[in-house]
């Protein structure tokens, strides 16, 4: 099972006793985890980033959830969704690359491997082929790996588990990326 229905499974019981609350404002709540977050990361603090990170998986998955069960799913909803993770995972790893832990080039591949399999995920439904979420940097799996990463740097108190630790993400983004583009290559070729 992947981490995305695994996520998606545990969430359903806390959405349906959430389906009163607007979905957006539990968007806006994982966001702002997500720059709580980077702030922290900013200065230091990266077992309040850990946190954090790790709260942004149950509300991501929550969101939708609560959508779905109470009725509310829309495209507008999925919009907002999407940016706001796109926001989320650029605000993270702006704050990594800025952080001053790890080198840039290592930050570079970071965050172009994961704005490439971010776009692939959905640039499949804009073509007429579906999203694909698959792969080992889906986003869930991002930010329990970054959260993880975060409490070690914490725990252990050395950049150099920071830096080693972002180009093993970076590399894993980029091999997703060229998982889900086969995939879509192989979709819109048949079709």
């Amino acid at each position: 099972m992947v981490l995305k229905e695994l996520q998606d499974r545990a969430a359903r019981p806390v959405a349906l006793r959430l389906r009163n609350v607007n979905p957006a404002l539990i968007t806006a709540s994982s966001l702002s985890a997500a720059g709580g977050a980077g702030i922290s990361i900013l200065f230091g603090h990266f077992g309040y980033a850990a946190l954090l990170l790790f709260a942004c998986i149950g509300l991501d998955a929550l969101d939708g959830a609560v959508a779905r069960v109470s009725g509310r799913s829309s495209r507008l909803g999925d919009l907002l969704d999407h940016v706001s993770d796109r926001y989320a995972d650029m605000w993270v790893l702006s704050a990594i690359a800025l952080s001053g832990e790890v080198r840039l080039w290592v930050s570079l591949l970071a965050i172009t491997g994961v704005a490439i399999t971010s776009y692939l995920g959905v640039q499949g439904q804009a073509l007429g082929a579906g999203r694909v979420y698959t792969g080992p940097m889906a986003r869930a799996f991002r930010y329990l790996y970054l959260s993880v990463l975060s409490a070690l740097r914490h725990a252990y108190g050395s950049a150099r588990i920071l830096d080693l630790g972002i180009l093993a993400f970076g590399l894993m983004a980029h091999a997703t990326a060229a998982q889900r583009f086969a995939i879509l290559y192989r979709r819109l070729r048949n079709a």
